[in-house]
C-alpha cells in the first residue's frame, strides 16, 4: 500500500491551524500518523511549522487551546465536515505529536 504525505497547503503555513507565514518549528520525530480511514496511511515528517499563538500555547503546554485554536482552523477550511470527526482527528495527530517531541522538550 502506498504511503501518502499530506501537505494543506504549496506554501508554508502552520500545521496546527494554518496561519500563513509560521514563525517557529516544533521539533518531532518522523511517524506513521493514525490514519481515520486505515486505508490510507499517512506520515508525518521531522518538525512541525508554527505560528506564533500556536508556538505560545505549545510552549505553555495548553494542549487543549492548542486542540480547540485547530479544530476552529479546520472548520472554518471545510464548514460541512462533521465537527465530531474533525476533533477526532485533531486529538489523534495532536497526541502523536506530543508523543513523538524529543524529551528535552517536555522537561521543564
Amino acid at each position: 500500500m502506498a504511503e501518502l504525505e499530506v501537505r494543506v497547503s504549496p506554501y508554508p503555513v502552520c500545521d496546527f491551524c494554518s496561519e500563513v507565514e509560521p514563525r517557529y518549528l516544533e521539533d518531532c520525530e518522523t511517524f506513521m500518523a493514525l490514519p481515520l480511514d486505515p486505508s490510507w496511511p499517512a506520515r508525518s515528517r521531522g518538525a512541525w511549522a508554527s505560528c506564533v499563538p500556536c508556538h505560545t500555547l505549545i510552549l505553555a503546554r495548553k494542549w487543549k487551546p492548542l486542540q480547540q485554536r485547530a479544530v476552529d482552523a479546520m472548520l472554518r477550511k471545510y464548514p460541512k465536515m462533521p465537527k465530531s470527526r474533525v476533533q477526532h482527528g485533531v486529538e489523534l495527530i495532536h497526541a502523536q505529536f506530543r508523543n513523538h517531541r524529543p524529551v528535552e522538550d517536555l522537561n521543564p
